[in-house]
């Protein structure tokens, strides 16, 4: 297996039998990478400020669904503005469920894979939310999507799909918002 790559903010847990018994079990937040020295997690349970540093086999990324979450793939500074699918322009509510909090965000764009949105409310990089998508005429659509990205108060969501029936639930809804069906 592969050395995993972990970005800064992204909420993690220690899950490696062999790592040191003082880290086994712990959540934190990554918050930096050296290389020779590994990643520095502040953990929640120590005071704020103290990093430990690991090594990216013994750290999993901590989903809120307890789903095994799937390998990130992380592109160069220069390719940023590169986009795996074309992206159109909404203006819509959408409702993201996380730990137990229930906040009301405001849809600004959205692709086949998935939405940017602006929220007033901080959402660690990596995490796997509920999503709760208003469809006319038909029970709230609700599915998961993972936070990929985040600038000022803009978040970018990837769909985390279950099931292939709500990629057209999902596309039937921007549809509407794109064409004005509601």
């Amino acid at each position: 297996m592969g050395r995993r790559k972990f970005e800064p903010g992204m909420r993690v847990q220690v899950t490696y039998g062999q790592a040191p018994a003082r880290v086994k079990g712990r959540v934190g937040t990554i918050r930096d990478y050296r290389t020779y020295e590994g990643y520095g997690i502040e953990f929640d349970d120590d005071k704020p400020g103290s990093i430990e540093r690991l090594h990216s086999t013994w750290i999993e990324l901590l989903t809120l669904n307890g789903s095994q979450p799937r390998t990130l793939v992380f592109t160069h500074p220069q390719d940023n503005e590169k986009r795996r699918s074309k992206r159109y322009q909404a203006d819509c509510s959408v409702a993201i469920e996380f730990q137990g909090h229930r906040i009301i965000g405001r849809c600004v764009d959205y692709s086949e894979r998935g939405f940017g949105a602006i929220l007033e409310y901080n959402l660690p990089i990596g995490w796997i939310v509920s999503i709760e998508i208003p469809i006319t005429g038909r029970d709230p659509l609700r599915l998961q999507a993972r936070v990929v990205h985040e600038k000022d108060s803009r978040y970018g969501f990837e769909f985390v799909f279950p099931e292939s029936s709500q990629r057209t639930l999902i596309a039937d809804f921007f549809r509407e918002i794109l064409y004005g069906g509601s």
